[in-house]
């Protein structure tokens, strides 16, 4: 049974019992890095995006970050829900990485998922 759930959450599939949302915060500066702190313990933040080579492959609260072209397969093999984003900046990082995209991402701006997640506390 444990090696069951192991293998879907490798696939990156949820569990049936979960409903958090699943994010993708996209950047890597502070006021990502705040955002993450309030929001890591109600969603399940599964990537950061950055776009500084030395970042890739590191991670930050124990999300890893990836480039922005990366994305796509991100938003697919963790089946998630949203990409966060702090400015419109972000937003256009991603959509320059990923032109060709055939279904549109789920965009939420990372302050009013701060703000619903303050009011459900």
């Amino acid at each position: 049974m444990i090696k069951k759930l192991l293998n879907r959450l490798k696939a990156g599939q949820r569990p049936a019992h979960s409903k958090r949302l699943r994010l993708i915060i996209c950047g890597s500066d502070t006021a990502h890095y705040s955002l993450l702190s309030a929001l890591n313990d109600r969603y399940d933040v599964v990537a950061l995006i950055t776009t500084d080579p030395w970042q890739r492959g590191t991670t930050l609260e124990g999300v890893p970050l990836h480039y922005p072209s990366e994305v796509p397969a991100l938003w697919q093999r963790f089946k998630v829900d949203r990409l966060v984003i702090c400015t419109q900046g972000d937003q256009s990082v991603i959509e320059q990485a990923t032109p060709a995209r055939s279904t549109p991402f789920l965009w939420a701006w990372g302050s009013e998922l701060d703000k619903a997640s303050s009011e459900s506390h």
